[in-house]
């Protein structure tokens, strides 16, 4: 994952000098030295957690207390309960969601209008775009993009948008196709860091063709490839990642650069690949798992049921095999669930992002790399022309 760590104590830039997330401000980005002199201070200084003061958590999760690694990975990770009916997800889910949904926030966009609200076929359209951040420092280090495509939806056509800095927002002008009665348009917006935002405006027609137009690119990740130095499978890498709904399920196409391996069964080290979606619409002061599910592939971890979701249901998490699939073709994964099992998310977004570790047992585990995050609209509707 790259990016721009949000401010923080010295001891914990220290922490997290392995991380991908530092990983690409800091790791990739600096030549071999420099990230030998880093690993020099980090072996010099006292053993430092990354589980700092600004982790809250959900009362009946166990902790995850992670710290970086020099190799094979970014984080180590191991469970801290606090009762005996505490609650243990895999090793590194708790670490990733405070770490994550608490501190890397995608852009967003607040809306989206048309002039004329219900525009005719070859007709001049003006779309505005608004951010829901109207800071221009941050928005200049945006990129956007606007496409649209008639219906069925084929070829993307991409416009790149105008900056009104005065006002905050995104204008852009074009003709309406002549010889389609439906638009479809969709948005997509990058920040410094690599986190996105996509709007997923149409269904999948045939969810097994990768190139069906309404499969959506999530954020992509950075590969270890250049990274000799760190000693990642090749199969934990991960590459990008590509997202697609129809009215019963969501899928997720995930891509590595080793292909999909399960890992060892004896001893144990079961490699999984997981994303998780949650609710951006969280009330202030509500704890970091509110609105958030996992799904996730991981036949070694449990060979009963290698692919599952898992989901809070009232006050109990619970794991459900039943509403997910899993396929691999070569290098990619495909991951489908249920609608229902994750729920309709009340901001008409949902949050996701992927990563990919190793699970040694209930207590430990590693965590090789995540993703940027992605926020993806998915209660858009087309447009229809007069």
């Amino acid at each position: 994952m790259r990016g721009r760590a949000p401010a923080a104590p010295l001891f914990t830039i220290l922490s997290c000098i392995g991380e991908k997330s530092v990983k690409l401000s800091v790791m990739k980005r600096k030549s071999l030295p420099a990230v030998l002199l880093l690993a020099v201070l980090l072996l010099a200084a006292p053993v430092l957690y990354s589980q700092d003061s600004y982790s809250p958590s959900s009362e009946d999760v166990c902790d995850n207390v992670c710290f970086s690694r020099i190799d094979d990975g970014l984080f180590t990770c191991r469970q801290e309960c606090r009762t005996s009916n505490s609650v243990k997800l895999p090793p590194g889910f708790d670490f990733l969601v405070k770490k994550v949904r608490e501190r890397i926030q995608p852009p967003l966009l607040k809306s989206k209008t048309f002039t004329p609200a219900e525009p005719a076929r070859g007709e001049q359209l003006k779309v505005r775009l608004t951010p829901a951040v109207n800071d221009v420092s941050v928005l200049a280090d945006q990129t956007i993009k606007f496409l649209y495509t008639s219906d069925p939806p084929s070829k993307w056509l991409p416009l790149v948008p105008d900056f009104d800095p005065v006002a905050a927002v995104w204008d852009v002008s074009f003709t309406t196709p002549a010889d389609s009665d439906i638009l479809n348009t969709t948005v997509r917006i990058g920040d410094f860091d690599g986190n996105t935002y996509i709007e997923a405006s149409c269904p999948l027609r045939d969810p097994n063709n990768t190139s069906d137009p309404c499969y959506f690119p999530l954020s992509d990740d950075e590969s270890y490839e250049k990274m000799p130095e760190f000693h990642i499978d090749p199969a934990l890498d991960l590459l990008s990642a590509k997202f697609g709904m129809d009215d019963r399920r969501f899928y997720f196409k995930v891509k590595t650069r080793g292909g999909i391996k399960k890992g060892k069964l004896i001893p144990k080290s079961a490699y999984y690949y997981m994303i998780s979606l949650y609710d951006p619409d969280r009330p202030t002061g509500v704890d970091p798992y509110h609105r958030t599910s996992f799904v996730y592939y991981s036949p070694n971890f449990d060979p009963n049921s290698p692919c599952k979701a898992l989901v809070r249901r009232g006050s109990k998490w619970v794991y459900d095999a039943s509403p997910v699939r899993c396929r691999i073709e070569n290098d990619t994964l495909t991951i489908t669930v249920m609608r229902k099992t994750i729920g309709a998310p009340v901001s008409g977004l949902l949050t996701m992002y992927v990563a990919t570790g190793v699970i040694y047992d209930e207590d430990n585990g590693i965590i090789v790399d995540y993703s940027p995050s992605t926020a993806v609209r998915i209660d858009g509707k087309p447009l229809k022309l007069k």
